[in-house]
């Protein structure tokens, strides 16, 4: 998912399919810079084929934003989701 005025940076999509449980979720990260030049995480997340939920994070620098990055993946990987699409 876009937003108008965010460019992406770098972007990554985990998914968690399980049907046994009827679990069909995704994860998307996308690094952002704003056009004030604000550093941020665009986090999408939500039912497969369902409607998402969004949420915008910024930071003040880029050891936060990295930090905040790491720390999305390894909880998400933590509850099995797995990468599905990532783009530099």
């Amino acid at each position: 998912m876009k937003h108008p005025s965010y460019q992406a940076q770098r972007a990554l999509e985990l998914r968690q399919v399980d049907p046994m449980r009827r679990r069909a979720r995704r994860y998307h990260i996308a690094e952002c810079r704003s056009l004030f030049g604000e550093r941020g995480l665009l986090i999408t997340w939500g039912r497969i084929g369902g409607p998402a939920r969004v949420r915008l994070e910024t930071f003040t620098s880029e050891d936060e934003l990295d930090g905040r990055w790491r720390e999305l993946i390894a909880r998400r990987s933590a509850h099995g989701y797995r990468v599905q699409f990532a783009a530099a």
